[in-house]
């Protein structure tokens, strides 16, 4: 059973049946970096022949990196990154099923106004499509919401998803907001 509030709501709002659709969503929390590369590799694969998974996502993986390595360390690091990569590669291959790596981004050093992936070159070499999702301060005017709600105006904070880097789409920013009808992408661009 899934343990977001959030997504619990999300979740309640499109199955309005009754059935209970976080009772097919698996978490498993990981507290270091060997313990993800094990569940890649053994539990993960196990659980894909009981249960069909039709997706896999990784949160946080940068934050399992910041605990354990310093900067002295980088070809360590590296070198558990390309296993997860390839683990991860073999999944998406195997099963076919799409998986989304969660990836912190940090503050350049080089400029302030900009953000990197936290997990640097080493890790991007290995990415195939990366996506930007961003959040704002603003209100989504309700008449951009691609269907009409209730709801009140504050869960309709305006967000972005940006295509950086897809050999198969275009470059582009589309605006979204997600309330409990679930995420709504916007009618106009703002």
């Amino acid at each position: 059973m899934i343990e977001s509030k959030q997504m619990n709501e999300v979740l309640k709002g499109l199955w309005k049946d009754g059935s209970q659709p976080g009772d097919h969503i698996y978490v498993e929390h990981i507290a270091d970096v060997e313990g993800l590369i094990g569940y890649l590799q053994r539990k993960l694969p196990a659980l894909m022949k009981k249960a069909k998974v039709r997706l896999v996502v990784v949160d946080s993986i940068a934050a399992l990196f910041r605990c354990e390595y310093s900067a002295h360390e980088s070809v360590a690091r590296a070198k558990q990154l390309s296993i997860i990569a390839r683990e991860l590669h073999q999944l998406y291959t195997k099963h076919n099923i799409p998986v989304i790596c969660v990836n912190q981004v940090t503050a350049s050093m080089k400029k302030k106004t900009e953000n990197v992936p936290a997990l640097g070159l080493s890790w991007a070499n290995h990415v195939t499509t990366r996506i930007l999702l961003s959040r704002t301060n603003q209100i989504a005017p309700p008449e951009t919401l691609s269907v009409p709600t209730k709801q009140s105006s504050t869960s309709h904070m305006l967000r972005y998803l940006e295509v950086k880097f897809a050999p198969h789409l275009p470059m582009m920013t589309l605006p979204y907001c997600i309330n409990k009808s679930g995420v709504q992408g916007l009618s106009c661009q703002l």
